[in-house]
């Protein structure tokens, strides 16, 4: 039980994108059909440099999928 508070913990303390303001922050949407391996090609492209990814949601009403992420500088 002590194990897992203390690796709980510590990734409670390791998040960097904490740190990035909300206005930096995009939703990737993608549409039911496709898989996240795509929604995560769309992230690529909108973040040539590389993303903090977070928020992944699926939504089987609108049948869409969305990944939030940050671009890294």
């Amino acid at each position: 039980m002590i194990f897992l508070l203390m690796t709980l913990t510590a990734c409670f303390k390791n998040t960097q994108y904490a740190k990035i303001p909300n206005e930096q922050w995009s939703d990737v949407s993608c549409n039911w059909f496709e898989s996240w391996e795509d929604c995560k090609k769309a992230a690529k492209n909108l973040c040539p440099d590389g993303y903090y990814a977070t928020n992944h949601m699926e939504n089987y009403y609108t049948q869409t999928r969305v990944v939030s992420v940050a671009c890294k500088s």
